[in-house]
Formats: C-alpha cells, structure tokens, sequence
C-alpha cells in the first residue's frame, strides 16, 4: 500500500506566532505615538497636556480618550477638569462619565458651578453616569435650579436614569412641569416605566401628589397634571389620586389645589378613556373620597361620557343604603343623562326606593324613565310595631303598712348590724315572701359599695339571717349573724346577734313592695351577637323598623353622622383624636350593614373596629393615658361582632374582656364610687356573658387559720411558774428552759401532754425516753444587742447552743381579751414553733386570747426574740364562715366553666355592678328629695340624673330579667326611672340627656314609652336628633316606641 500523506507539524505553527507578533507590535506603536504625541514637551499653561497648545486639539485628544474609555491617564485627565478652555473641560467632563465610576462624582460635584453652560450640561450628564446617590444627586439637584434650560434638561434627564432614589424621583417630578416638551416626553416615558414596577408605584404617586399640591406656580401644577394623564399605566390613577386626597385632608397643614389643576387632573383623567372608568367609580362611589377628589372624578367621567355607563351602573349598585344623599342624586343624574340599559339599573333602583328618602325616590323615578325600567313598588310603611325583648318592667309602689303580705319583697332596715371604720352601721337585706314562704337567699347591702351574701333561714316569729358582708379597697368586710324578729302588724321588729363575733342588737324597719312583673327573656346562647340593642333572633323586627317613618329618620341622621366623618375608615388610627369618633362611626356602619345586608358599610365598620380594638385609647401621642371608653368598645364589638370573621371575633373578645373589665381593677375586692363605673364595667360583661374564654376569676383565700386560747385552771405545781404580762409587741422575759431536746421529736408539748400544767423547776420531764431537767432561763441568756430594732432584748438559752433546740415555757396574764399573732421574723432561729395552750400556731395563724392566764411554748434553736403583736383576730372567726360562702359561690362559677372555656366569672362582676348601681339609684333618689334643682345647682353638681347608668340598667333587664325569682335591684331601681323631659333636667348637659333617653327606653314602663315618643316626636325629630352620636341612634332606632301611634 502506498505511504499516506504526511503533514509537516512543526511548519504549521510557525506561521502563527509570527502573525501573533506582528499584530501587537502594531498596536504598541499606536498608543506608543499616541502618548508621545501627548507628551510633546509642554508650554508652561498647559502641563497636563504637554505639546497641545492648541485647546482643540487636547480637547480632540481627550474626546478618543473618553471614547475608547483608556483609563491609564485618567490621574491625568482629572487635572483637564480645571482646564482654561471651556471645550476641555467638556472633553474632561465626558471623559469622566464615559468610565462611569461612582468615585468621580465628588470631583464632578465641584464643577457644577463652571461658567460655561455647555461644560454644566456635561456634568449633568456624567454625574448621572456616576451615579454614587450623594455628590451626584446634589450635584444634579443644583443644576435642576439653572438659569440655562439646556443645563436643566440635561440634569433632568440624568435623574430620570435614578427614579429608585426617592429624592431624585421628587426632582424629575417637579421638573416635568418645567420640561420643553421634548424632554417631557422622554421624562413622562422614564416615569411610566418606573410605574410599570409595582414597588416604585407608592413613591411616584407621592412625588407626583407633592408636586401638584406644593408646586408654587399654578401654571407649572396644571401641566404636570395633563402630563400625568399620559401614563401608560391607569393604574397609577387612584394612587395617585388618594396621594393627592391625603394632602388635602392632611391634619397638620392641609393643601389647597387650585381650579386649573383640578381641569388639568380632568383632561389628563379623561384623556385616558373609558378604561378610567372603572378605577375612578371605585374610588369615588363605592369608596369615599375628598369632595375636591370626587369634582375631578365626576368631571372626568362626565368627559369621558356614556361609555362609563356600565362601571358607574355597577358601582352605584353595590351600595344598600346610601348614606349622603347628596352625593347619590348628583351621581344617578349623571348615570340618568347617558340613558343607560335599564338591566344595569334594576339593583339601583330597588335600593333607592327600599331606602325611602325622597330626594333619591325622586332620583331614581328619573333614572327609570330614561332607562326604560320598571319602578319596583315602594315597600308599605311598618306601622305599629311590637316592643322588642320582654314586656316591659312594671314596679308598683310602696304597699301601705301593715301585716307582712304573702308575696312581697321585704327591705329590712337592721340599725347598728356592722361596724366599720370604728362606728356602727346600717345593713339592709331585700328579703323575698312568695305565697306566705321566706325565700332562703337574699341580698344586702350597707357600709360600703358591695353587694353583701344573705342566707334566710325562717323562724316562727321573723327570720334568721347569716350575712357575709364582702369587702371592697376602702372597707373590710366580715360576717354577722342575726336573729330577727317582726311585728305581725308590719311595724317593724327587733334583732339580736353578732358581727365579727362581737355580740350586737338593734331596731328593724321593714317596708313592702310588690313582685315586679318580668317577662323571662330567652336564654343568651354562645356566640349571640348584637344582644344589646337588639337580639340576633330580632333582626327581621329590627328591619321592619327601617320602614317605620321615625325608623327611617333616624337611620337618616346615622348616614348623616357618618358623612360628617366621611373618610374616618381611612384614616389613621390616633389614640387621642379619633378612637372614639371612629369607634362611634364604626357602631353607624354596622347598624346600617346588618339592616340593610349592604357589603360597602360592612367593609367600613370592621374598617373602623378592628384597629380600635386592637389598641385602646390610651398612650396617646402626647403621653395622655386615657379610660378605656367602655360603652363603645363593648357595643361596638356586640354590634359588628355578625360581620367578623372567626379570628377577629376571638381577638376582639379578649380585648374587650381585658381593656373594658379589667382596666379599672374591678374585682372581687374593689369597685369605684361612680356611678359610671357600674353601669359601663355592667356592660362589657353582659356582652361578654356565655362566650368562650378562660376562666379569670380568682379563688377566694381564707384569711388563715385562728387559734383561740382555752380558759384553764392553774394547778398547785403552777403556782411558781413564770408569770409574764402580755402587753402587744412587748419582749417577754421569763422562762422555763427545758434542752437540749432529743433529734427527731415531732411535737415536744404533745409529749408532754397538750393539756398537762407546766412542770415545777428542778423537776425532769422525760421525752423519747430520756429525762431532761426543768430550770429557770439564766440571767445570762438575756441578752441585748444595739442591731436588733424596738427593744434590743433577745434570749440565747444555753441549751439550744451550737444547732441544738430548747423548749422555753411560761404563763401569760391577760387582763382583757386581745388578738394578736407572733412576731415570727423576730423568732431569729431556724424553724421557730409556738404553742399557746397547748394548740401548735401555724406561721399565718392570729391568735384570739380571753382574760385569764395561758400556758406558752416556744421551741429555740439558737436565739429568739419573744413576742406577740397585735391582730384583729376575732375577725377571722366571721372571715372562716365568710370564706365557706364565697368558694362555694366560686366553686358554682366554676362550674359553668364546662369544655369550651365559658366565662363563668362575668355573672360575678354583673351582680357587683348591679349592687353598686342600686345603691347609686338609692343615693340619686336622696339626693332629689333633699334638694331642688335650684339648690343643686348651688352645690355645683350638675349631674342631675342617672347619665350612664342607663347604658346598663336596659340591657341587663332585656337580657336577664328573671327566670324565677324577681330581681329586687330591679324593684328598687325602675321605681324611680322617669321619662327623661327636658324640662325637667335643666342641669344635665346635652350628651348625657340624649343616652339617658335612648337607653332609658329599654327599660321605661308602657306609660312613661309614651311620654317618651311623644317628647322625641316633638321636640328631637325636628332637630335632628340632636345631640346624639350613632350610638345613640342606634339604641334609638332599635328601641323607640313604635307600638305608640
């Protein structure tokens, strides 16, 4: 076979390197003449380029430079910056932005200043090349402020290039208003890229609202606004918008757009055609808006003309109730000039009628006219309507005296039962007769603010009575036992008995009452919301109300309440200035949202709500800590409460639970003195009653174990026994010494017998089976040391030296019967023990000791200090029977607390705000009769009435009432409700007038709701209803007496 072809492998490569050298040889060359080129020797003004005195060419030199971005004689080029020649400072300037290096921005920062403005324009643009956030912006931001529009136009565009630094995103927004409009397009095409990236939107919307409301020259903002209309983007037309409102209704200094910006906004809106529909129906008809904002969407829409017919038609639609009038009818009659499909209209124009006002029946007869719909048929005005909850709660007066009647409520007047603050004091106990039989439990009350626990047990000329009276932060309570008799002929009785185990005595005075007549209401059920101004089961009653003429007035003044705070479900939550009004407008919105189904006032009451029960008003902005505003956190969360979801109901619960009960420290040992403070602590809990939570009631303590010394007989062997004078907290010095006893004996004086007399000195006792000899404590274990406080006296026995124990036994005298306790932190030895005749005294003992003489042991180890201090222990013989009442009402609250965590504490704190609130009515009452108005108003207390003691008295009648046994608070308390007429409050102010009448109605009588319709009739409807809030409406609406015709 012939050879194969064979190739010359080291010939080939040959070739190439040659190739290779040639190439960079050339190159070298290149920059080699260049830079000699550059480096001719240099005149004396010229040492950066040496050789050029010809400024064309150094500028021509450094433009290739620059061009082919040669960074080896930057250092250089630098130098070219302070040139003489305007054209090389231009070259130097582009030179610079050419390389882009954030580090030369500084440098290019001090030439913003140069006098020729074609250099300026450079800068400009090389610091937006070198770009460093700092220098670079200041630098631009000078050259924005040019005398020369072309400089201005070059820093504009510079920053148009940095729209993600929030400073330079303001500046080229301000200066598109100034911009040729060449440059404007090319700004307005950066803008509305910028806007196509959703986390630069809040920012452009904010420059943009900021340059049209604080541009000075009106001109300037009217054509930024026309430029605005030319984004690409329609979406950055409500933020926008809403930027701009926020200027508007701005807290601190409000702006002002001026009518040529506002037609600028409209060309600009209406401009982008009918897609704007749809985003500007949605700000400024199913939301709110700023009155100024909503002239340009209605401007804007009326220009865009009949093609937002179907967004207007669908946004008018979405609204159940329409709460400003005013604002319907002007949108209806644009929607009513396009003459509309009459399918798009037949929502509106159900609500419009279903509402009822005659500006927008009006309205909307003129809307189905040109649409060509039917009018549906108005719904017949609701008549009489049935009261809601229960009949109402009917009192007789006072029974005439005589024989005690078969069925009455008893009040008892026991004079001088108990004694507080070193005096004796009245107890009073409404004793309940059904059929000729005592009922076994009652109430009391007296001394203080507490509502007292009274066991009946029937005798056969009265009744005997156990009181646990409870104590609150000012007095203390205890416990009284008394057996009273009554007169057969109704005039009265005497009583004998104890309080605190002091025997006592006194006068009885009994008045009769009738049974009050209560309807039992149905039981609460988990998870019933409202309950207060009306049951869950009542809503269809409370529906029909808003066809009722009043009922539509007042629903009326609610949509007018709420537009006076237009924009409140917007705006930021301030602990100070808003919580209440919010929370009152957030009660207006549910009413509205509940009555008429409608998902726009459901979105603006949870809106409102939530953020308010999410953080009280307190710790406001300026330190202000703030009272809880109970009435309105509690009946907005039962009002809003249907409109929650399941989270939202779980976290309001607690917040209400924890801000409105517990805020003022009402528990079981404390109440106010106000009558407020009853009625709105009384409310939370009735709206919190049956719900789920845990368990927070605490468990009543026993006051500690009591020892009562025993009265004892002295025997012969005692009779030279150390004998001590007990005088409180006085060092007692003489004793029998018995140690060191033996490791391990439990009870020393059990051994020795707990009964048996002290043992003579010299004698042996014997323990554990080891004899110990009896001596009288030495003089020299009687010591005295300058650290100890009080006497300076302590014993040191020698027995219960070094870790051993010794028994110290001697009587003690007692002239007259003393409480007291040890003084254990002065038994300075470890684990001291004390025995008083015979009975081991616990650490948190007192001691009860009668007149006579006691035996006392004390156990030592070490030293010891003995002595006993004085102690109210006889007090803790009623506080052991009081103890065994209030854990058994505990352990029956507890009870209630089944599987799903029910509050069983709140029935507690209904009745110690029902107490309070009853005595407060009896107080008010007193007060009446000792005083006329004129003479109260000399004693500077306008607070002629029961205020907001309503808020609680009505609901806790609807919604507890009586299931069995009357009530008697509510005997006492509805016997003095009287129909709230002006004229007959002349001191009260005009707030707490309009609450006592809205919420007085719920418990009012058949006669005085009369009074009461009549008095709103004539002199409330015709203003207005004024001064009422929502809530007051609200418990108006829900509660006026439409039975009256």
């Amino acid at each position: 076979m012939p050879d194969a072809p064979t190739i010359d492998a080291a010939a080939a490569p040959r070739r190439t390197p040659w190739l290779i050298i040639i190439g960079i040889a050339a190159v070298l060359v290149f920059w080699v003449v260049l830079v000699t080129f550059i480096n001719l020797p240099p005149p004396p003004a010229h040492p950066a380029l040496p050789g050029l005195d010809d400024p064309a060419k150094r500028a021509v030199a450094v433009g290739q430079l620059a061009k082919d971005k040669f960074v080896p004689i930057k250092e250089r080029i630098r130098e070219l910056a302070k040139d003489g020649d305007p054209a090389v400072r231009t070259a130097a300037a582009g030179y610079l932005g050419a390389l882009a290096e954030p580090a030369d921005a500084t440098l290019l920062r001090a030439m913003v200043e140069d006098g020729n403005a074609t250099v300026r324009s450079a800068v400009a643009t090389a610091l937006g090349a070198c770009w460093d956030g700092e220098d670079s912006g200041r630098g631009l931001r000078v050259l924005l402020a040019d005398k020369e529009p072309a400089v201005r136009n070059h820093a504009a565009l510079a920053l148009s290039g940095h729209l993600d630094d929030a400073k330079a995103l303001d500046d080229v927004v301000r200066a598109l208003a100034t911009a040729e409009p060449g440059l404007s397009e090319q700004l307005i095409s950066a803008l509305a890229a910028h806007w196509k990236v959703p986390a630069h939107r809040p920012a452009l919307a904010s420059g943009a609202a900021d340059a049209l409301t604080g541009l000075p020259d009106p001109a300037q903002r009217e054509a930024l606004a026309k430029a605005f209309g030319r984004f690409a983007d329609i979406s950055a037309v409500p933020m926008l918008l809403r930027r701009v409102e926020g200027e508007l209704v701005s807290r601190y200094q409000p702006k002002v757009i001026k009518p040529a910006v506002q037609e600028g906004l409209v060309l600009a809106l209406s401009g982008l055609g009918e897609g704007i529909a749809e985003p500007l129906c949605k700000l400024a008809v199913v939301e709110e808006a700023e009155t100024t904002v909503e002239d340009i969407a209605f401007q804007a829409l009326s220009r865009v003309g009949a093609k937002a017919a179907p967004a207007l038609a669908a946004a008018l639609g979405q609204a159940r109730f329409h709460q400003d009038p005013v604002k319907t009818v002007r949108w209806v009659g644009l929607l009513t000039s396009w003459k509309p499909a009459a399918a798009s209209v037949a929502p509106i124009l159900a609500n419009l009628v279903l509402q009822g006002e005659p500006a927008l029946v009006s309205a909307a007869e003129a809307l189905a006219k040109a649409s060509g719909a039917t009018l549906p048929p108005a719904a017949p005005s609701a008549g009489a309507l049935p009261r809601l909850g229960p009949t109402g709660l009917e009192v007789g007066k006072a029974l005439p005296a005589g024989p005690l009647p078969a069925t009455a409520i008893i009040r008892a007047e026991l004079a001088d039962a108990v004694e507080a603050i070193g005096r004796k004091n009245t107890l009073t106990v409404e004793l309940l007769r059904r059929d000729g039989q005592w009922l076994p439990a009652a109430e009391g009350h007296g001394i203080n603010k507490r509502q007292h626990l009274v066991q009946v047990t029937p005798t056969s000329d009265g009744v005997s009575l156990k009181v646990a009276v409870l104590d609150d932060q000012w007095i203390q309570g205890g416990w009284g036992e008394y057996a009273v008799t009554l007169a057969a002929d109704g005039s009265g009785g005497t009583w004998t008995g104890s309080y605190n185990g002091l025997p006592f005595q006194g006068s009885v005075k009994t008045r009769a009452y009738p049974l009050p007549t209560i309807t039992a209401p149905a039981p609460i059920q988990p998870g019933e919301h409202p309950r207060i101004l009306w049951r869950a089961d009542e809503l269809e009653s409370i529906r029909a109300r808003a066809r009722h003429p009043v009922g539509r007035q007042i629903l009326a003044q609610i949509g007018q309440r709420l537009t006076q705070q237009r924009l409140a479900y917007r705006t930021k939550l301030d602990h100070v200035t808003n919580w209440t009004s919010g929370m009152d407008a957030a009660i207006g919105h549910a009413v509205l949202a509940l009555v008429f189904d409608d998902p726009v006032q459901r979105e603006r009451a949870t809106a409102l709500f939530l953020p308010r029960a999410e953080t009280p008003p307190y710790g406001g902005e300026h330190g202000e800590v703030l009272v809880p505003q109970i009435p309105y956190l509690s009946l907005g969360f039962d009002i809003v409460h249907p409109l929650l979801d399941a989270e939202q109901r779980a976290m309001s619960a607690r917040l209400v639970r924890n801000n409105a009960i517990w805020a003022w420290n009402v528990e079981e040992g404390g109440m106010g003195n106000m009558a407020r403070t009853y009625a709105e602590h009384g409310l939370p809990a009735l709206v919190l009653l049956g719900e789920t939570g845990p368990l927070t009631m605490k468990e009543p303590q026993s006051s500690g174990p009591l020892v009562i010394g025993k009265t004892i007989t002295l025997s012969p062997s005692e009779a030279m026994a150390p004998r001590n004078r007990y005088s409180p907290s006085e060092f007692i010095p003489d004793w029998l010494v018995v140690g060191p006893l033996p490791r391990g004996l439990a009870d020393p004086v059990a051994a020795l017998g707990a009964d048996a007399p002290l043992p003579a000195a010299g004698s042996n006792l014997t323990l554990d089976g080891r004899s110990f000899l009896v001596a009288p404590l030495p003089d020299e274990a009687r010591k005295s040391s300058a650290k100890l406080k009080d006497q300076g006296q302590y014993l040191a026995p020698p027995q219960a030296a070094e870790g051993d124990r010794a028994l110290l036994l001697c009587l003690l005298d007692v002239s007259e019967e003393s409480g007291c306790v040890p003084d254990f932190k002065h038994l300075m030895g470890a684990n001291p023990r004390i025995w008083i005749d015979g009975q081991l005294v616990e650490p948190d003992a007192a001691i009860l000791l009668p007149p006579g003489v006691h035996r006392v042991a004390v156990e030592v180890r070490g030293t010891c200090v003995p002595r006993f201090i004085e102690a109210p222990a006889r007090s803790r013989i009623g506080a052991a029977a009081r103890y065994q009442v209030l854990k058994a009402r505990f352990d029956a609250a507890k009870a209630t607390w089944n599987k799903e965590q029910a509050y069983g504490d709140l029935a507690l704190m209904i009745r110690q705000c029902r107490s309070g609130l009853r005595q407060t009515c009896r107080n008010q009452v007193e007060a009446e009769r000792q005083y006329s108005p004129e003479q109260w108003q000399e004693k500077g207390n306008s607070n002629f009435g029961f205020g907001s003691s309503w808020l609680f008295l009505g609901p806790l009648h609807r919604l507890l009432g009586s299931t069995g046994d009357p009530d008697p608070w509510h005997s006492l308390a509805t016997r003095w409700i009287r129909p709230v007429i002006k004229d007959a409050h002349p001191l009260v102010s005009s707030q707490a007038l309009a609450r006592e009448l809205s919420f007085g109605l719920m418990a009012a009588t058949e006669e005085q709701r009369k009074l009461m319709a009549k008095e709103i009739r004539a002199d409330w409807l015709p203003n207005g209803l004024q001064p009422m809030g929502c809530l007051e409406l609200a418990a108006t609406f829900a509660n006026f007496p439409y039975e009256v015709e």
